[in-house]
This record gives structure tokens, sequence and C-alpha cells, in this order.
């Protein structure tokens, strides 16, 4: 964690801290103490606690904004991403795809059908469940290319999401544009197969 946010880190302490007492919450803030600080009972200003609460926030915030806690190594990998700037676009993007209130509004305002491959998880497997527990993942396709570290953007259901069957997801995340639907669509190479003798019920 320190060394995702050094520039707050040098402001407090990394010494290890202890609260006086062996139960199970103290003990773990203990351990997941990162940094911080120490004050002398008489010697605290309001003035002080204002200024290392205020760091200590915009602290968090930029924890937040490279991906909070998540091992780098971990990160890049699961990005497939070449620098720290790709990948966190990458893991704020899926944070959005996986938001469940997201997830519910795009499976609500659009039919739920693979927009790439045309997979419908209905009429090709079966699926008699809810929809919005539907086999099928929810994509953002707004890039968010040149979002700068702490800047927010607002996005529109459903226009800026795709629904896509996880082989498509996984692809269009593979791709140098994970916005281009189309691109993905050209380099499809099957077709779903329903109206073959071997996937006769």
């Amino acid at each position: 964690m320190v060394d995702r946010v050094p520039e707050f880190a040098k402001l407090f302490s990394e010494d290890p801290i202890d609260l006086g007492s062996e139960a199970g919450l103290p003990t773990g803030y203990q351990a997941g103490h990162a940094f911080g600080k120490t004050y002398h009972a008489g010697m605290l200003t309001d003035e002080i606690l204002q200024e290392d609460l205020h760091n200590m926030l915009l602290a968090y915030e930029a924890l937040v904004n490279r991906c909070g806690t998540i091992p780098s190594d971990i990160m890049q990998e699961e990005s497939g991403g070449k620098d720290i700037e790709e990948t966190r676009r990458y893991i704020l993007s899926r944070r959005i795809e996986r938001s469940s209130k997201v997830r519910k509004a795009v499976l609500k305002a659009k039919q739920p059908i693979c927009e790439c491959c045309g997979l419908d998880p209905k009429l090709d497997y079966g699926y008699g469940g809810r929809t919005h527990n539907t086999p099928l993942e929810v994509h953002h396709a707004k890039p968010l290319r040149g979002l700068s570290e702490g800047e927010t953007r607002r996005y529109r259901i459903p226009e800026d999401f795709t629904l896509l069957c996880p082989s498509c997801h996984r692809m269009i995340h593979k791709t140098e544009d994970p916005s281009n639907l189309s691109k993905l669509k050209q380099m499809l190479r099957f077709k779903i197969a329903r109206d073959t003798s071997y996937f006769l019920p």
C-alpha cells in the first residue's frame, strides 16, 4: 500500500502501532496498519488534526484511484496491461461492469442476447431463470483512454454498455480497442448452430 501512495506515506510514520489490546478488532487494525501518526497529549491542535485528516483522505482517494490494495503484479497479469495507467483503466472498467446496479439496469434495457456472436441463453441453452441472472456479461464500451487519476465521468445506461457472452467479453478485452464491437464481430470465426440436427433436444 505504501508503494502505491508514496507521496502521502512520507507525510506519516510507517512504524507499527500498539493499541494495547489482544482483542480481534484492535489486533486487526494493528496488522493492517500501513502508515499513520501518533499524537502526544497537549501537543495536538485543530489545525494539525485537520491537515492530517485531509492528507489521509487524499491518500485514501489516491489509493482507490490506483486500484486499491490489489497487488500490482496480479492487476497487470489480469489486465494484460503494459503499464500502470493501462492497468488502472482496465480495473476501473471491470469495477463498473461488475456493479450489480449497472448489470440489472443494462439487462432490463437490452434484449438478453450476445451483441457480438448472437448467443441467446434462452434459445441456445434453454435458460429459464430471471433476466438479471442470465449468463451474459455487461461490458463497459465507453473508452476510458485519457481518464486522469481522480477524474470522474458519467456513463449512460444502456448506451455505454454492451451485452456479451463470457467468451466474447474475454476476447474484446484482449483487443487493442475494447470499445470496438464492430472489430470483434469481424474477428468472429464461428456462428451459433441452432438449425443443425446435432442440437436436437
